[in-house]
């Protein structure tokens, strides 16, 4: 009876221990999806976590800067240039939040991502500014995917000014589902070569072939009527 009640306590022991261990060394697990916690950091750790609960703070969301630190994470990036960029990326949510003055909380997060997402990209804020101003009334939803598309065309290669035009004249010719026709024209004709890319990009957005003569819309839309046959 001793020898059981004896094995019973150390088996109890050793769970007592084992939970323990768990707690310590699972502390930073049960944490995974903040990569703040990781000891990596150093004495960086602080500074991040200042610059994530200033854009809490004030309403801006954090979850690109988070993204940002796993990846140099991933990447061993030394500390100190993780927060460099982890700066970089909140002063650029912080500009792209100024631009948004409208909206839920929940709208404005998601423009404020594609927004700061823009930026990043080479769109500048008189760029977006203008984008935006072509946006008149358009649903959170609308605003991120026009945003979202002028940041594809400017990765592939075209100006600025070209991307956010062709964007507004999408827009107002087809609303926001000519957007992915938009991208598929450029994606499967090779508009985004040659030196009169630009040009040609946003004649196609107006409905025009790159010699100027109406042509309707590629994807089946008409400039009349503005919207899906």
């Amino acid at each position: 009876m001793l020898t059981m009640l004896t094995r019973c306590a150390v088996v109890l022991s050793l769970m007592g221990l084992a939970e323990v261990a768990q707690a310590q060394d699972g502390a930073p697990a049960r944490q995974n999806g903040d990569p703040l916690s990781s000891p990596a950091l150093g004495p960086e750790g602080p500074a991040l976590a200042a610059i994530v609960e200033g854009l809490g703070r004030d309403g801006i969301p954090s979850d690109l800067v988070l993204n940002k630190v796993r990846e140099g994470l991933a990447k061993h990036v030394p500390p100190a240039l993780i927060t460099r960029a982890a700066r970089a990326l909140a002063a650029r949510l912080r500009a792209a939040a100024t631009l948004v003055t409208r909206g839920s909380a929940g709208d404005r997060r998601r423009v404020i991502r594609a927004l700061a997402e823009a930026l990043e990209s080479g769109l500048t804020r008189g760029d977006l500014d203008r984008l935006l101003g072509g946006l008149a009334g358009a649903s959170a939803s609308a605003l991120a995917l026009a945003i979202d598309t002028a940041t594809e065309l400017r990765d592939r290669g075209f100006g600025s000014v070209a991307a956010v035009d062709a964007v507004r004249e999408t827009y107002r010719l087809d609303g926001p589902d000519g957007f992915r026709s938009l991208l598929t024209e450029v994606a499967t004709t090779g508009l985004a070569s040659g030196s009169d890319r630009d040009e040609r990009l946003v004649g196609v957005a107006r409905g025009h072939d790159r010699d100027g003569e109406s042509r309707g819309r590629a994807w089946g839309h008409s400039k009349a009527g503005g919207g899906s046959r």
